[in-house]
């Protein structure tokens, strides 16, 4: 049982960036950004300090949101040949849209980007982190994906690829259904929906400890699905009978040691977390 009104620090704070900080992600800062190598990570401490005051995400606290994964996931070079041949891609759940801009330094182009969160200042603090005001042209929606009549319905039936990487884990099964039902309806017939996440050797649900509004606000509880391949086929089977649309499931496992994860990131997650890539390809 969670104590709300525990004020202990939140286990999902790290003060030092460690080995999340990968050399492809400091050469996007670099080479994309501008940014001198002797200035990145002061650079990264002052955005992260801005962030986290405005919401206590593990991503945010943990520094999870400079790791290039979506770069590294083995769909990747078909995701961006795709891309670079007029299909369009939303990144749901996008804080600072650290996605769309390894997207962009690798040749796509921005007009046909979409980015969605329910925190619309990550947004803002987005083109200070990539100093890209001028030239990064991806349209930002604030919604809340678990909505289905939310600003994004306005791309009903439109976008290619539905990239959704750090956010299906924030939710219990049944929040799960809903947003993947709202991300099916968003997607064209031969949509992709992709991204990677934390999961769990077991699939189970993790109650977790949560607070809101900042470093300031107030403590909570909540429980999250973690999945692992059984349960996200199940999850997707099961979002397939009730959209009437078929889908093929891919998924590839892997220690979260090896996308940059430290121990001491992964204590509060319990035994048999692990990380979790998948693609689901809409094929009727």
């Amino acid at each position: 049982m969670v104590d709300e009104s525990s004020t202990e620090p939140l286990p999902f704070f790290r003060d030092q960036i460690g080995p999340r900080l990968k050399p492809e992600t400091r050469s996007l800062f670099e080479k994309y950004s501008g940014i001198a190598a002797e200035d990145v990570e002061s650079h990264l401490q002052a955005i992260r300090g801005r962030a986290w005051s405005l919401q206590n995400y593990p991503c945010i606290g943990q520094w999870v949101f400079l790791l290039p994964r979506t770069a590294q996931l083995p769909w990747y070079p078909t995701l961006v040949r795709r891309l670079q041949e007029g299909s369009s891609i939303l990144d749901i759940g996008c804080c600072f849209g650290q996605d769309l801009r390894f997207l962009a330094a690798d040749g796509v182009p921005t007009v046909n980007m979409y980015a969605a969160d329910i925190v619309s200042e990550f947004w803002d603090l987005s083109f200070d982190l990539f100093r890209d005001r001028s030239f990064f042209n991806a349209r930002f929606i604030q919604a809340n994906i678990l909505d289905s009549e939310s600003p994004l319905k306005v791309l009903e039936g439109k976008v290619n690829i539905l990239l959704a990487n750090q956010v299906f884990h924030l939710f219990n099964k049944e929040r799960q259904v809903t947003m993947a039902k709202n991300l099916v309806s968003l997607g064209t017939s031969d949509a992709w929906i992709v991204g990677w996440q934390v999961g769990s050797s077991h699939g189970r649900p993790l109650p977790v400890r949560t607070q809101t509004g900042g470093s300031s606000g107030s403590a909570g509880s909540d429980t999250r699905l973690f999945h692992n391949d059984q349960t996200w086929q199940e999850l997707w089977q099961d979002v397939g009978k009730e959209t009437g649309t078929q889908w093929s499931v891919e998924t590839s496992m892997h220690p979260l040691e090896s996308w940059g994860y430290e121990r001491e990131d992964t204590a509060w997650m319990g035994p048999g977390a692990i990380g979790i890539e998948y693609i689901c390809r809409r094929i009727s």
